[in-house]
Order: C-alpha cells, then sequence, then structure tokens
C-alpha cells in the first residue's frame, strides 16, 4: 500500500513537472512571439500527447520535426530579420524539445506504474488462495495435489480425485440465469465442504465441474465419500449431479494421469447417466462391453 502510495505521488509530481515545462515553454516562445501563440500551444500540445501515448516511436519523431519545420516556415514568411528569425526558431526549437524529453519521462513513468499495479494484483491473487465462494483457486489446488502425491508415495497411503458435474449449470445459462447458475455453484461447494472431511480440498475445474483431493483415501473409500456427497445434494438442494472418481495408486501414478482419469470417469458417467463412477468400474465396464 505505501508503495503504490509513493509511486502514485511520484507520478503526480511528474504530470505536473510535464505540465510547468509545457507552459514556461510555452510562455517564454510567445514572449518572443507573440503573433503564433495558438500555433505554439497547438504544436506542443499535440507533441505532447502523441509521445505519453506512445502510439508509434515514428510518429513521435515526425511530428517534433513537422512541428519545427511548420514554425520555422511561418517565421521565414513573416520576412524580418534572419537573426532575429533564428533566435526565435531556436527558442521554440528548444521549447519543443523540452515538452518532447518531458513527454517521454512521462509516457514511461506511467507504464512503469502500470506495471507495478499488475504485479501488486498478480500477488494478491495469488496470496488469495480461495476464491469468493471459499473454494480453493485451481494453481493453488494443483499444488496441493502435487504435495499429497509426494507425501502418499512416502507414506505408501493412497489418495483419490472425485470430480462433481452440475447438471443443471448448462441449462440456467442458456436460459438467460447466469447467476442462478453460478449461486447453484456456490451452494453446492458448500454442502460438499460440510459433507467431506476438514482436510479434504474442494476447487473449481470449470463452470460447471468442481474437482475435491481426497487424502488417505482408497477407490472404495472415495466412493462410500461419493454416495455421501451425492445424498446431501440431493437432500438440501435437489439438483442433479453426477460425480467421477481417481485414485492413486490404483488408478493412476501421476498427477496428469489421476486428473484425466477422473474426468474419463466423470464424462461416464454423464453420458451413461450414471450417478458415480470410479475410473476401475469405467474400465470393467468396458472390458465386459467389448466381451459382449
Amino acid at each position: 500500500m505505501l508503495n503504490r502510495t509513493f509511486s502514485q505521488n511520484k507520478l503526480l509530481l511528474f504530470a505536473v513537472g510535464l505540465v510547468i515545462g509545457v507552459l514556461v515553454s510555452a510562455g517564454v516562445i510567445t514572449f518572443f512571439d507573440g503573433q503564433n501563440i495558438f500555433l505554439v500551444f497547438s504544436v506542443l500540445a499535440f507533441v505532447a500527447v502523441l509521445t505519453i501515448l506512445h502510439l508509434n516511436s515514428w510518429m513521435e519523431w515526425i511530428a517534433l520535426v513537422m512541428g519545427m519545420l511548420a514554425y520555422g516556415y511561418i517565421q521565414y514568411t513573416l520576412q524580418q530579420s534572419m537573426q532575429q528569425m533564428i533566435f526565435q526558431i531556436g527558442i521554440f526549437c528548444a521549447g519543443l524539445l523540452l515538452t518532447f524529453i518531458l513527454s517521454h519521462i512521462f509516457h514511461h513513468q506511467v507504464a512503469y506504474f502500470i506495471d507495478q499495479y499488475r504485479s501488486n494484483s498478480n500477488l494478491i491473487n495469488e496470496l488469495t488462495l480461495h476464491d469468493a465462494m471459499g473454494m480453493l483457486k485451481w494453481k493453488p489446488f494443483q499444488r496441493k495435489l502435487d504435495e499429497e502425491f509426494i507425501r502418499s508415495r512416502r507414506t505408501k497411503k493412497p489418495v483419490s480425485i472425485m470430480m462433481l458435474r452440475i447438471f443443471n449449470y448448462k441449462d440456467l445459462v442458456s436460459e438467460g440465469h447466469p447467476d442462478q447458475a453460478e449461486a447453484l455453484t456456490g451452494e453446492v461447494a458448500k454442502v460438499c465442504m460440510k459433507i467431506l472431511r476438514t482436510l479434504d480440498v474442494v476447487s473449481r475445474y470449470d463452470q460447471e465441474t468442481l474437482a475435491m483431493i481426497l487424502p488417505d483415501t482408497s477407490a472404495d473409500e472415495a466412493n462410500i465419500a461419493a454416495e455421501r456427497v451425492l445424498q446431501g445434494i440431493t437432500q438440501q438442494l435437489n439438483t442433479p449431479v453426477y460425480l467421477g472418481i481417481a485414485s492413486f495408486p490404483s488408478d493412476a501414478v501421476s498427477v496428469e494421469k489421476i486428473l484425466a482419469r477422473a474426468k474419463a470417469a466423470l464424462d461416464y458417467a454423464v453420458n451413461s447417466e450414471k450417478e458415480t463412477v470410479s475410473f476401475s468400474q469405467m474400465s470393467a465396464g468396458k472390458k465386459e462391453a467389448k466381451k459382449a
């Protein structure tokens, strides 16, 4: 917060410095040439704005040179003495160059402030582990899953992944009720967190799908947990959901595979209209279908 305030104050000082520089430059130029006040202010303002916006570096230099040439041509047409003309053109070029330099400095300070603000926002997002619904964000969820895999390999204990899809989510969105869909997701997540253990982790995989880490949980135990979650959602929310389960080490031996296989089990549950399917059940079902 202190760094952000300091940056804002610094940016304000540079803005004030730029305005003062432009006004001083314009004032000095018009003191020696009171006939072209409008041209002086217009050229200075145009070059300053173009440089601050920094649309194209070549455009800034072209505007600078064109401004000098335009003022020089006007001074040449006034038919004054060569010495006076050169002096006034020199004063104008110096003022315009000062404006150009100050505008460049201000542009770089604005860019720095924006980068710092974005960095702070990204840091805040990283430090904020949970979303507005109380679920762990996806990147922290993946880190947690990595940690659980390392721990499970060391302790020789299983870990399971459970994925849950809210059947009515897309229907609510297509009917023009995205807020209701999000509210339903939040309620489903609350039921899951209430029913599961405190050491279990709930996150959002995509808009309609939740993912859960169940440490120290075998495939059979994960099926029991899935039935409890399904029963709780049915009783409290009366909304259809599907669940897919995969476990380490019985179904997968890596983080990538266990997520993919839990997702495959979930898709199989949706397509076969079965409420809960584990990866091992899906594999067994496919083998039986081939034999038949």
